[in-house]
């Protein structure tokens, strides 16, 4: 435990690039679903993005009380 992954840039850029083969696909076939799914990307990356920022921060307090209150709120939306 306390171990993690680091994505990188290349991981990053990876995901970028799937996303890019997605897209072109779409286009190619003409699905029409280029913009819902550049803004679907778009939102994850942004909600995610947050959610690391506000997580590391709660998790760096030190406070027990704040932990557990975060992961209760996740649990709890997460089986809402």
């Amino acid at each position: 435990m306390g171990e993690y992954t680091i994505i990188g840039w290349q991981g990053l850029a990876l995901a970028g690039i799937l996303v890019f083969i997605v897209l072109a696909l779409s286009y190619w076939q003409r699905l029409d679903l280029e913009k819902k799914l550049f803004l679907g990307c778009l939102r994850t990356v942004v909600q995610l993005t947050l959610m690391g920022f506000v997580l590391g921060y709660i998790f760096q307090s030190g406070n027990p009380w704040l932990v557990l209150a975060a992961a209760a709120l996740q649990y709890g939306l997460a089986v809402w």
